[in-house]
């Protein structure tokens, strides 16, 4: 995880170092990266304009492929790609059993393609009782959307999924107007500065 957090010092530009933000690569794809802003200061910031983009090993912009996650998945692929991560240990066992079942499958590394229908309610049961996928599911849901809001209020914070090429990382920058109207830019992994017209 990359943040922006750094000690408060005096005046306003201490307090506007309390809005933060950062970019997490999803344990569920790769190409998936949670980009995340935190306003932690008393009072609203407006005007946020957030800026995600793709850099080499050496911090250059590459022009690569950055966009929200919402115009290359859908929701419902989203699902399936987390799925997988909290059913393992139930398609462990109901793999077992088929290679019991039927011995034939033994031997070969992917098992083939077993048929489940027979173990629908056990996986049904299985999924209502992970109060964590549903969680995780709202988390990311949240986050599929087009842009970040213009107002993020005190104490809030907001998340846009993106989705990214492999093999660069993702920065962000971010710009917005204090509580006094000052405006600040904050560049990835740097103190904000004001901004000056």
């Amino acid at each position: 995880m990359n943040n922006y957090e750094s000690p408060v010092d005096s005046g306003n530009k201490g307090r506007v170092r309390a809005v933060t933000a950062w970019v997490e690569q999803t344990p569920i794809d790769d190409r998936l990266w949670t980009v995340k802003v935190h306003n932690g200061t008393r009072g609203p910031i407006t005007d946020l304009v957030v800026d995600v983009y793709l850099v080499d090993a050496d911090g250059n912009r590459t022009g690569g492929d950055c966009v929200p996650a919402k115009q290359r998945i859908s929701l419902g692929d989203l699902f399936a790609r987390l799925l997988p991560q909290f059913l393992s240990p139930g398609l462990g066992a109901i793999g077992a059993q088929q290679m019991q079942a039927n011995p034939w499958m033994q031997g070969f590394p992917q098992g083939g393609m077993p048929d489940l229908s027979a173990y629908g309610g056990m996986m049904a049961d299985q999924l209502s009782s992970l109060p964590q996928l549903r969680a995780r599911l709202a988390q990311e849901q949240a986050g599929m959307r087009d842009t970040f809001p213009k107002v993020v209020s005190s104490q809030q914070e907001t998340q846009v999924l993106y989705f990214a090429e492999i093999g660069d990382q993702v920065w962000v920058d971010i710009a917005f107007d204090d509580e006094d109207g000052q405006r600040w830019l904050r560049r990835y992994g740097k103190a904000p500065t004001p901004v000056v017209e």
